[in-house]
This record gives C-alpha cells, sequence and structure tokens, in this order.
C-alpha cells in the first residue's frame, strides 16, 4: 500500500488495528464497516485491513463485487468461500454439501439452489474453517452483492462463530443504518463503523 494513501488516516487506522486484535480475542464475532460516498478511500482501507489480517496468519475471504454481476445468483459467494468448501466441503452434511455444489455451480440440478440450505452450508463453511485460524470474511463494494449472496450472508450474520471477522466496505446513503443490517445482528459492543 501507498504511504501516501494512508497519510491523514491514523484515526481510520486505529480502528482496523482494534479489528483486526480483536477478531481472536473477542468472545464472539466481531465486524468493522467502512461506509460512505464513492471515490473516498473506502476500498483502500478495506484493502488495508485485509493485508494485516493476512499479516497475522487469519485466513481471509474476500469478494469485491461488481455492479454487472449484481443480476448474477451466488457470484458473490463463489469468490467468497469456492477454494475453501474445496477443503472442507466434506465436512458439510450431505444436504448443506449438495446444495454449496449448485449454488456454486459443482453439481447439476433440476431446480435452483435453496437460499436456507445455501446460507447454511456457508454457516458452516465458515465454522470448520475457524477451528484452524482465526478467519476474516471481507466484502468490498457491498451494495452491489448480488441477492442469492446478500441473503445468505443476512442469514449467516446473526450465526457467525467466535474467531470469525466480517469486514464490509460499502457506499451508504442512509448513516443511520449499516450495510446487510449488521447493526441488527451484532452487539453494538461488536461493531465498529467508520462512516
Amino acid at each position: 500500500r501507498g504511504v501516501a494513501e494512508m497519510i491523514g488516516r491514523e484515526d481510520e487506522i486505529g480502528v482496523i488495528a482494534r479489528f483486526i486484535e480483536r477478531v481472536p480475542a473477542w468472545t464472539g464475532p466481531v465486524a468493522l464497516t467502512i461506509e460512505g460516498e464513492p471515490g473516498i478511500g473506502k476500498t483502500t482501507l478495506w484493502a488495508e485491513a485485509v493485508r494485516a489480517a493476512e499479516e497475522r496468519g487469519y485466513r481471509v475471504l474476500k469478494a469485491r463485487p461488481a455492479q454487472a454481476e449484481a443480476a448474477l445468483s451466488y457470484a458473490a459467494l463463489n469468490d467468497l468461500v469456492a477454494d475453501a468448501f474445496d477443503e472442507v466441503g466434506g465436512e458439510l452434511p450431505p444436504p448443506q454439501q449438495q446444495g454449496l455444489e449448485v449454488a456454486l455451480l459443482r453439481r447439476e440440478a433440476m431446480t435452483p439452489a435453496d437460499p436456507r440450505t445455501t446460507a447454511s452450508a456457508l454457516l458452516s463453511v465458515l465454522k470448520a474453517l475457524v477451528v484452524e485460524r482465526p478467519v476474516v470474511v471481507a466484502l468490498d463494494d457491498a451494495q452491489w452483492l448480488d441477492r442469492a449472496s446478500e441473503r445468505a450472508v443476512e442469514f449467516v450474520c446473526r450465526r457467525l462463530p467466535p474467531r470469525l471477522g466480517l469486514l464490509v466496505a460499502s457506499r451508504s446513503d442512509d448513516a443511520s443504518v449499516a450495510p446487510l443490517g449488521l447493526d441488527r445482528a451484532f452487539e453494538p459492543d461488536a461493531l465498529d463503523r467508520l462512516v
């Protein structure tokens, strides 16, 4: 990361450092949102948080959806967990394994992937991963999440295990509401917001 991009952002860097430190130490999951108008440097801060998590040895699952992908079901979910599913998919209950295989387009199905089964499978993958090391789920430009992935993430947010951090950068028009309903899913002291 260029040093010039971080000059004058000491407060934001401090919030990021606190988030990274809390991931393995907090009694439950923690979240950090980076919100604001287009072009103010949300992605720069998001990338700094990702770098800090990777530097600490955390497992980082990333998705950076684009506007053009917003109509494609489970596009962001595929970005987040396709590689992780290869590692831990065999540990999932068969219905979840099959449902996630359908959502990731690895199995033919007569019907679309069931949203509840897919969301439950995502949660199972995350629970399996945190056993090995702390995990950060990092979403940039969350406003472009496809609806199916967004629903799956919203489902797991209320059920996340300890040793997991959720990092979300998003455009915001209303600073009173956190993206993905995180202000309702997390206890106030487990959610930091950079607006």
